[in-house]
């Protein structure tokens, strides 16, 4: 599947009156409904807004080096107040792990070994925390420690805020750049824009893996890394792979993915540029083959796994993203290299896009 988008800034209109205090802002239906977690600047007739996401509640519990753990609400802003979570020790003896959860509490029954004395690791935690389903869809977790949990009392997670335009700590809010905070009506025009360090952060709240390669080489064809003028005007320019139309072109990249890295479906992502206007469509063929030594069914690594399928183009001067999953057997493929092909069949009949593709970047999410 394909969703389009210009690479520049783009224009909306308020869907409803903004006033000085309000905590979000409402876009017209045709620009994108509401714009409550994009960070970004917005530019409002005569006011410069920063919006920033929303505060996510949060909680810690356990020592330092041993089994600290940050707990965060999967419902970001006010929703998550009130989500807690304890840490029981059950008072027998080889009593197994196990998480139970009523409303917003989730209690985790810590294991014992044959004393009655607790067992669970941090990592235990965790492993069986993503294994609920009911558990992880109100809570994460993550720690630097690896030791045995302690018991702990109930713990309230708490600082969850809906307000994206006034922020705690504010990066610039209402009034951003010397501007005053006024009120806006409905119609009004709206002018978004992200930096890089927006769309950072909106990697991190998305929960996107950006797998950054060790090393690439072309693997079959004639796909160069070229200079890419982004732009009708030619303004920004940055690095792309170019795969020539009609040819069957392929680059191979390594990747490094660590132990933490737990599932082992991968949704890739790819996003691809178009210099000109064209109706047809792109074939891409995604190779993945994960090589560690933790989660494999062998020594050897995981067999390769291929996903085929066709893009729509995008308009002139848009990215295209083309989105596909790879499914890996056996239990995850965190800790160890992988190797992602990723090739244009040009010369396939499927393949009817008639420019150069430009390839700009590949991501990959931890699929569900």
């Amino acid at each position: 599947m394909g969703f389009h988008f210009p690479v520049n800034n783009y224009r909306a209109t308020l869907g409803a009156p903004l006033a000085p205090t309000d905590l979000e802002i409402v876009l017209d239906e045709d620009g994108g409904g509401p714009l409550t977690q994009m960070p970004c600047f917005v530019s409002i007739e005569d006011e410069i807004i920063e919006v920033r996401e929303r505060k996510r509640a949060h909680a810690m519990t356990g020592a330092e080096g041993m089994d600290r753990t940050y707990w965060i609400a999967v419902q970001d802003g006010d929703a998550g107040n009130g989500v807690s979570i304890t840490l029981a020790d059950p008072g027998a003896s080889s009593s197994p792990l196990s998480i139970a959860v009523s409303g917003n509490a989730v209690t985790v029954d810590l294991a014992t070994d044959e004393n009655g004395d607790l067992a669970s690791t941090v990592d235990d935690i965790l492993t069986a925390l993503a294994a609920n389903v009911a558990a992880s869809g109100l809570l994460f977790a993550f720690s630097e420690d690896s030791g045995v949990v302690s018991a702990a009392a109930e713990t309230v997670l708490s600082g969850g805020d809906n307000d994206i335009l006034y922020v705690t700590e504010d990066y610039g809010g209402r009034g951003a750049q010397g501007t005053t905070p006024s009120s806006h009506s409905a119609g009004a025009s709206v002018d978004i824009r992200c930096t890089a360090e927006h769309l950072s952060e909106l990697q991190m709240i998305a929960g996107i893996h950006i797998l950054y390669p060790s090393q690439f080489a072309v693997l079959s064809g004639t796909p160069s890394l070229d200079t890419l003028d982004v732009g009708a005007s030619g303004g920004h320019k940055t690095k792309a792979w170019k795969f020539a139309p009609s040819e069957d072109g392929a680059i191979s990249l390594l990747f490094i993915l660590l132990p933490t890295f737990r599932g082992r479906r991968l949704k890739v992502l790819l996003f691809w540029y178009s210099k000109a206007e064209d109706t047809g469509d792109c074939l891409w063929t995604l190779r993945g083959k994960a090589m560690n030594w933790m989660f494999g069914p062998t020594v050897g690594g995981q067999p390769e796994v291929v996903v085929s399928d066709v893009c729509g183009a995008p308009g002139p001067e848009q990215i295209t993203m083309f989105e596909t999953t790879l499914e890996f057997p056996g239990v995850g493929i965190g800790g160890g290299p992988m190797t992602l092909v990723i090739a244009r069949d040009g010369a396939s009949a499927e393949d009817t896009f008639t420019g150069d593709a430009w390839l700009a970047e590949a991501v990959v999410l931890e699929a569900e």
